[in-house]
């Protein structure tokens, strides 16, 4: 009697050693299947005007588009760029600089002053998959916080 407990305790061990052994290569699918983010940042003074001028750019044609009155930016000077390619391939830019902001009138009247220096954050999503933003801005993404 005694060996037919332990045979049967013998196969207990293994099907619990299987469902270990399967349990673990499920967990390690799945991490394998996580990529990691990386963080680029734009170092380059040119790289990260760029960057900006191009949120300003698509946040101004979106200004001048609506029908209420406008406000306008000027990039004064980029403080930080940096971009992120996500797994599909799609590169997201987050960016912050200084600007001076303008109220345009839909009348067609002169510009004026707002304020003299604001710091603005913007975030975006390129269309194609080329590092180069100036043009290449999804509209529907861009997000402009002005601070």
């Amino acid at each position: 009697m005694a060996s037919v407990g332990n045979v049967r305790l013998c196969y207990q061990a293994a099907a619990g050693l299987l469902l270990l052994l399967l349990l673990l290569i499920i967990i390690s699918g799945s991490v394998e299947g996580i990529q990691p983010i990386t963080i680029h940042h734009l170092t380059a003074a040119k790289e990260m005007t760029r960057a900006c001028l191009a949120a300003i750019l698509e946040h101004n044609i979106g200004e001048m588009l609506k029908v209420e009155p406008s406000d306008l930016l000027k990039l004064k000077e980029p403080l930080a760029a940096s971009y992120v390619i996500s797994p599909d391939g799609t590169i997201h830019y987050l960016v912050k600089f200084f600007a001076v902001s303008y109220f345009y009138p839909q009348d067609g009247g002169p510009p004026a002053l707002i304020s003299m220096l604001i710091q603005a954050t913007a975030s975006y999503t390129l269309r194609e998959a080329r590092l180069d933003p100036l043009g290449n801005i999804d509209g529907k993404t861009l997000r402009v916080e002005l601070d």
